[in-house]
């Protein structure tokens, strides 16, 4: 997501390695919303998929302490 706010070389080894684990651990956010405007659209549909991972990491998290 900061290689497309920074307007980063998309063809740097770098930004295609990060590219392809975003959308490994993230698939299906990529493309939630289209926008207009690129940058806001990766900052949206990546940030819904933060907060996912966010969410389902509290319950996990309360779940393993109520085992112990």
């Amino acid at each position: 997501m900061a290689f497309v706010i920074l307007d980063a070389n998309p063809q740097n080894s770098i930004v295609e390695l990060f590219d392809r684990l975003a959308d490994r651990l993230a698939p299906g956010f990529g493309d939630v919303f289209i926008l207009d405007n690129t940058k806001r659209q990766v900052a949206v549909n990546y940030g819904i998929a933060a907060a996912c991972y966010l969410v389902a990491g509290q319950i996990i998290s309360r779940m393993i302490r109520k085992v112990e």
